[in-house]
């Protein structure tokens, strides 16, 4: 579903995409201070927008390798990102085999991976966690793996767009299991004149914590960012446990979400 909405609907959507995230700014100064050059992975680049701000931001040299499944959000990430150095684009869907584990076609050593706007498609808890884990294992040493979550579910004007599974499933005859279903898996509509469709879970609270809790990662950092009230998307700043990252390394803070 979600694959027919982003090759159908790219051109749209890229044309409200432009910009970048305001919580991308608030990663700068950590990212700054990391170990020159960075090496990152943006899973689900779409159109390299994260990439262009790291071009235009960063302070110190990075390679940029970006995986989309949308070969038309590539196009756009290539012209995007034309000219910059070190880039790498990969058409790959990470969600293709999720019972599988991943096997992504880069090297295990990035300084960082980000997932943003990306997590709340991927269906299931285990299989979010699996996708999680499987990550954590592309990073180096002292890498970060930084995590957006969609806070839809927090308000109105997003909560107006949630189509009942009953109706969604009656008029679109496509063949979804209601007992698959978990709490907090919604179907979105988007557009006015002519709605597509996207499958979209809600992670709360207690959700987040538990599974933040459940990776081989220390979580350094959670804060709230972006939209209007900026507050749309909960980010979790995560790096590998001190005692796999070297003895000389102190163990973090615990973090209250």
């Amino acid at each position: 579903m979600n694959r027919d909405f982003y090759t159908r609907r790219a051109e749209e959507f890229a044309a409200t995409r432009g910009g970048p995230w305001r919580g991308w700014l608030r990663l700068l100064e950590r990212l700054n201070s990391c170990e020159a050059p960075l090496s990152v992975l943006d899973v689900g680049c779409g159109n390299g927008r994260f990439g262009s701000f790291l071009r235009d931001n960063l302070e110190v040299p990075f390679r940029y390798v970006g995986i989309e499944f949308s070969a038309t959000a590539l196009e756009h990430a290539r012209e995007n990102l034309s000219g910059m150095p070190a880039v790498t684009l990969l058409e790959h869907d990470v969600t293709a085999h999720l019972n599988d584990r991943l096997i992504l076609p880069v090297p295990n050593d990035f300084s960082l991976i980000v997932l943003f706007g990306f997590l709340h498609h991927v269906p299931g808890y285990e299989t979010r966690r699996a996708l999680l884990i499987d990550l954590a294992g592309h990073l180096s040493r002292r890498g970060l793996l930084v995590v957006s979550v969609w806070q839809f579910g927090r308000f109105e004007r997003f909560r107006k767009k949630i189509v009942p599974w009953k109706d969604f499933l009656a008029s679109t005859g496509i063949p979804i299991d209601p007992e698959d279903l978990e709490p907090g898996d919604h179907i979105l509509s988007w557009g006015d004149k002519d709605p597509a469709y996207r499958f979209c879970h809600f992670s709360d609270s207690e959700e987040i914590s538990r599974l933040v809790a459940s990776l081989p990662l220390e979580c350094i950092e959670v804060f709230s960012a972006d939209g209007h009230t900026n507050d749309l998307n909960r980010y979790f700043v995560l790096k590998r446990h001190a005692r796999e990252s070297g003895a000389a390394e102190s163990r973090p803070p615990l973090v209250r979400f």
